[in-house]
């Protein structure tokens, strides 16, 4: 029966699309398939492929038995984890890593606890099981898928809280490509990596915080030197871009089509964009998602040292009392959170799946947080726009996406109408409903 399930998980959650090389991504496949190749003997991966797995059946084919098998699984599951991470002999194998991401893509679906909190906390944990085995196990075909899908999800972390993973570190970033080459992907990743470093947490309204203008002074030391990193990571991406115009040779990267009138009149978009195949989509994505945050970031120290009442270099620039010059025009977030919303279709297409569509939920909510700050869009139809995610969203099945990202869709978009800090909104909602869910996990799984 579990093989049954397990076969049919398959066929449900992967894109057809997936197996087949990218122009950006050379190897195939998704680390969520490395159960596939690996042993079943290992309990805790076992019971995480069958948490993971009649879960998402039990969504699609409506089945609440389906569902409670996949719960049960998941905390027996949880169990075995804690047990393989007390035994040496089972600690560093690919097994034990595996499970443990499957555990957290059951959290990530299912809504386990408030917001993105027990994912989160749960990719931090198999980051440390990676930092245990050390960065030559990841020079394997296994172990390197297993790296590659952490190496995701710790940047959409690391962006999200403003915080560097150890994977950024130099050792990580060369070791497990002694034996390869490093495609388009994994230098993107190798940037994403070292981004948070130059914008920290990313908050769209720190920009609009009243500052003593003596404090702004203090902090210029400190401002400009994020800038210089900004700078730096600019050039970077600037670089991996000509790579990626290199390699495709002439060859589009994206399609763009014209929308129907009722589609222009909802959204205010005219055109929507499609790819060759859909990890070209989700690096495309990715890189687009580093550029807004970026290039907001910049914007933000650029005015506040504005504020500041000494004259503080910026870069080749003077900031002086009159007239201060202005950052390049390309350094603007609006084109590229367009760019990310005209993707939107492309990945909730039915054809995408469950895994398709999990690939644009972060540069979603991402765009979402850059709209709700009334100096991001000035250009765009911003209420327009806001409808459309939401619309786009409420055309496909629910669970077919992460639990929380619904919620956090419409709970952004009220934010933004309100004007109100989003990241408080959210927080303050997870703080008032965690105990509960902890309280029930606890019971559950015996922690």
């Amino acid at each position: 029966m579990n093989a049954q399930i397990g076969s049919l998980f398959w066929s449900h959650y992967l894109p057809d699309s997936i197996s087949i090389p990218s122009l950006l991504a050379e190897t195939p496949g998704m680390w969520t398939e490395t159960p596939r190749v690996l042993s079943m003997s290992e309990p805790a991966l076992e019971l995480s492929f069958l948490s993971v797995s009649s879960a998402r059946l039990g969504h699609d084919f409506n089945d609440p038995r389906l569902l409670q098998q996949g719960w049960q699984a998941y905390c027996s599951g949880m169990r075995e984890l804690h047990k393989a991470l007390m035994d040496p002999r089972r600690l560093y194998t690919d097994e034990v890593l595996s499970a443990s991401g499957m555990l957290a893509l059951y959290e990530a679906f299912e809504g386990v606890s408030p917001g993105f909190t027990a994912w989160m906390t749960h990719i931090q944990g198999s980051t440390r099981i990676l930092g245990i085995r050390g960065p030559a196990s990841s020079m394997t075909d296994t172990g390197y898928m297993l790296l590659l899908g952490q190496r995701i999800q710790e940047a959409v972390i690391g962006l999200r809280n403003g915080t560097t993973s150890i994977l950024a570190s130099n050792k990580w970033r060369t070791v497990p490509w002694n034996t390869r080459p490093k495609d388009l992907r994994d230098q993107l990743l190798d940037i994403m990596l070292l981004l948070p470093a130059a914008t920290g947490p990313f908050d769209p309204f720190q920009a609009n915080l009243q500052f003593d203008p003596r404090q702004i002074d203090n902090m210029t030391p400190e401002l400009l030197g994020k800038l210089d990193h900004c700078w730096a990571i600019d050039s970077d991406l600037m670089d991996w871009y000509g790579k990626v115009e290199e390699k495709a040779n002439g060859s589009p990267l994206f399609y763009q089509q014209p929308t129907s009138v009722q589609e222009r009149q909802e959204s205010s978009l005219t055109h929507m964009i499609s790819f060759p195949d859909i990890r070209t989509g989700q690096t495309l994505c990715l890189y687009w998602t580093c550029c807004h945050l970026l290039f907001y970031k910049m914007r933000e120290i650029y005015q506040l040292l504005l504020k500041a009442t000494t004259v503080p270099r910026l870069g080749s620039f003077d900031i002086g009392k009159s007239e201060p010059p202005e950052l390049p025009a390309r350094i603007d977030p609006d084109p590229y959170i367009l760019l990310v919303a005209q993707s939107i279709p492309y990945f909730l297409d039915e054809s995408g799946k469950a895994a398709g569509r999990t690939l644009i939920a972060f540069p979603t909510m991402a765009a979402l947080q850059a709209l709700a700050h009334p100096e991001v869009g000035q250009m765009m139809n911003k209420p327009a726009l806001m409808r459309f995610f939401m619309v786009q969203i409420k055309k496909v099945n629910m669970k077919g996406l992460p639990a929380p990202f619904p919620g956090f869709v419409r709970k952004s978009i009220e934010a933004a109408k309100k004007g109100v800090n989003v990241t408080e909104v959210h927080a303050r909602e997870a703080q008032g409903e965690s105990s509960a869910l902890d309280d029930k996990l606890a019971n559950e799984t015996g922690f």
